[in-house]
């Protein structure tokens, strides 16, 4: 960064100097100090972004050398212990759903791809707020008047981003279609809520003493928003939640908090306290922080819910609160982690890891296992992404 800044000084005094006696000849060299001006301004910048957030952390991850990881287990054996229905939670549990046949009409019928506008969460002070983006992707061959019952993941994303944001992120439908047609997992709903007003718009997905109530959003309206909307499976052994970065933060969060509703996370460098963009909503030591200090609350009152982690050992944005998350897991909570050897905090350190989610998920969550998609009637019924 030190030589770029220096050779951009270097550039400027001598970028007005006449470089041969011919006009052509000047021209050439005007034009190539201005590509390498150009060229040593972006790479400035982008060094400043890089040193900011530890996207690189190397010359051989910028080239493009993929790391290794080793999975490691930490507390309860997997899965983890069933946690009774009623057991108390930070939010009601979602209500059970209704029948197939009461289900609303799909507003895009024939699409995978349903998208909604929903209320969002209400201000602190119970005002209500403006609508909320909820992007659903539907399995192959859904018939909201089958008995057939999906389970669902809720997919969060990063910051900045947006429900449209698992479209783009390296086949991750495709993927999961891939996993299912391979019968490693039962067909899942998954529900892409809109964590934030704008791209850049930083809630954590937390309750905001002062402003939007993101979690119980997120924890309850949704849930029970999503039973009322979709054929789904009820209970927390077909609920699980699924983010990176920022959306891996909110996953682990809403599961470990609300074990009643979700039964397991999947959390791409994620971390286990919020990061927020700019001034937190409450002093560092206040109740509501301790309340989101998901290492603090392992340590005090473990739950039993399942958690998927991916981090690397160089992003300084995850890997410090998940190495020290790991060394209070206990049971009964059930961790799977694979901590990579380098890499920075970007898509391309984990992206295609993607699968290997999947068939995890199918492993701790009995209600994703590729033989036991919900019927209402008591039967399993096996739904393996064919037409």
């Amino acid at each position: 960064m030190l030589g770029c800044a220096a050779a951009l000084v270097l550039l400027v005094i001598v970028r007005g100097r006449s470089w041969g006696r011919k006009p052509w000849m000047q021209a050439l060299s005007r034009l190539g100090l201005t590509a390498l001006f150009t060229t040593l301004v972006l790479a400035l910048v982008g060094a400043l972004f890089n040193n900011e957030y530890a996207f690189y952390t190397s010359w051989g991850d910028l080239l493009g050398d993929s790391p290794e990881d080793t999975p490691r287990h930490y507390g309860a054996p997997t899965p983890a212990p069933a946690l009774d229905q009623q057991a108390p939670s930070a939010s009601a549990t979602p209500t059970a759903p209704t029948t197939p046949q009461a289900l609303p009409a799909l507003p895009q019928p024939g699409q995978r791809l349903q998208k909604y506008e929903i209320p969002g969460p209400k201000n602190a002070d119970g005002r209500p707020t403006a609508s909320r983006k909820v992007y659903v992707q539907l399995p192959v061959g859904y018939d909201p008047h089958s008995a057939t019952r999906h389970p669902v993941i809720v997919a969060m994303h990063g910051l900045p981003g947006s429900p449209e944001s698992y479209s783009k992120l390296d086949h991750f439908y495709a993927r999961l279609d891939k996993a299912v047609s391979d019968r490693r997992i039962a067909a899942p709903i998954v529900v892409v809520p809109q964590l934030n007003r704008t791209p850049d718009d930083d809630t954590e997905c937390i309750d905001n003493p002062h402003g939007l109530q993101t979690e119980t959003w997120l924890a309850s309206t949704l849930p029970t928003w999503v039973k009322h909307t979709f054929a789904v499976a009820p209970g927390r052994g077909s609920w699980a939640t699924w983010g990176y970065s920022r959306g891996g933060w909110c996953a682990s969060m809403l599961t470990m908090k609300h074990p009643a509703t979700f039964g397991a996370a999947v959390a791409y460098q994620g971390y286990f306290r919020p990061q927020f963009d700019g001034h937190p909503p409450f002093p560092p030591n206040s109740p509501q922080a301790r309340s989101y200090d998901l290492i603090a609350l392992e340590k005090a009152n473990p739950v039993p819910v399942s958690l998927w982690l991916f981090a690397s050992d160089a992003d300084k944005v995850s890997y410090p609160s998940v190495k020290e998350f790991l060394t209070v897991v206990k049971r009964p909570t059930d961790v799977t982690a694979r901590i990579a050897q380098g890499g920075g905090h970007r898509l391309s350190v984990w992206t295609r890891k993607i699968p290997r989610s999947f068939d995890w998920l199918a492993q701790v969550q009995p209600g994703f296992a590729p033989s036991s998609t919900f019927h209402p009637q008591g039967k399993s019924r096996l739904v393996d992404g064919s037409s």
